[in-house]
């Protein structure tokens, strides 16, 4: 929601660090800034995702197997008093930018499975855009 400003500088940190990278903002998507809208609702059991925490961090990954999710919740409301990003450094999504980053940079591949913290799921159902569009028509029709 609006009041989950620590999700949102999350966010912040992962944009500038796809940036930095060279990867267009498109690969990033955030749902719900202004409150749960029905898109949202209908994506995470359309996903497969019925016991996601809110605020949430879905990292999507295509491996030789398909697609998959890696998820994660994220902190909500704001930072407490005291508190800074440093104390985030061995959070879940934190070491997941950090293996992105070193992937990019060719010290390694992408694997997110040794994140700790990180829920792993195998997507089975069809194309990610396929499952994106029927959620689209579902939520376009109710």
């Amino acid at each position: 929601s609006g009041e989950d400003s620590r999700a949102h500088d999350i966010f912040r940190v992962y944009r500038t660090a796809f940036e930095a990278m060279g990867a267009g903002f498109h690969d990033l998507v955030i749902f719900g800034q202004h409150g749960m809208s029905t898109t949202c609702a209908a994506l995470i059991p359309g996903l497969g995702f019925s016991s996601l925490q809110i605020p949430a961090l879905v990292l999507i990954n295509a491996e030789d197997s398909g697609l998959v999710f890696h998820t994660t919740g994220l902190p909500g409301g704001a930072l407490a008093e005291g508190e800074s990003e440093e104390d985030d450094c061995a959070v879940p999504w934190r070491k997941a930018l950090e293996s992105v980053k070193r992937a990019v940079a060719g010290e390694s591949e992408l694997s997110l499975d040794a994140v700790k913290g990180l829920d792993r799921t195998e997507f089975f159902g069809g194309t990610l855009a396929g499952t994106v569009g029927e959620v689209k028509i579902q939520v376009e029709s109710d």
